[in-house]
C-alpha cells in the first residue's frame, strides 16, 4: 500500500480497506489553497451579486432604448432613423438574450 501510495495509484478504497483493518475512518477533504470555505463563499457570494447587478443594469439600458424607439415613432423624424434605432434596439436585446442562454 506505502509503494502504491507513493506512486500516486492508490484507491480510495483501498485506503478504506487499510482503515478499517486497523479500526479506523477514512477522512477525505478538498481544502483551499487560500483562506477558508467561509471567506471562498462571501467571495463567490460577491461575484453573483456584482454579475446580476451588471445584469439589471443591461435590462434597464435595454428598456430605455425601448422607450426611446416608442416615443420616435409618435414624433416626427425620418423613417430612415426611425428604422436604425430599432435595429440598434433589437441588436441589444439579442445580445441580452444570448448573454442569458451562456449561463
Amino acid at each position: 500500500m506505502e509503494r502504491a501510495e507513493s506512486k500516486d495509484t492508490i484507491t480510495l478504497r483501498r485506503l478504506e480497506d487499510a482503515a478499517r483493518a486497523m479500526s479506523c475512518q477514512l477522512v477525505y477533504a478538498i481544502v483551499p489553497y487560500q483562506g477558508n470555505f467561509e471567506g471562498q463563499a462571501i467571495e463567490w457570494v460577491k461575484r453573483y451579486l456584482w454579475r446580476k447587478k451588471a445584469e439589471r443594469k443591461r435590462k434597464r439600458k435595454l428598456a430605455l432604448a425601448m422607450a426611446a424607439v416608442e416615443k420616435s415613432e409618435g414624433q416626427q423624424g425620418s423613417p430612415l432613423a426611425k428604422q436604425r434605432l430599432r435595429r440598434l434596439v433589437e441588436a441589444i436585446r439579442e445580445k441580452v438574450k444570448e448573454e442569458e442562454a451562456a449561463r
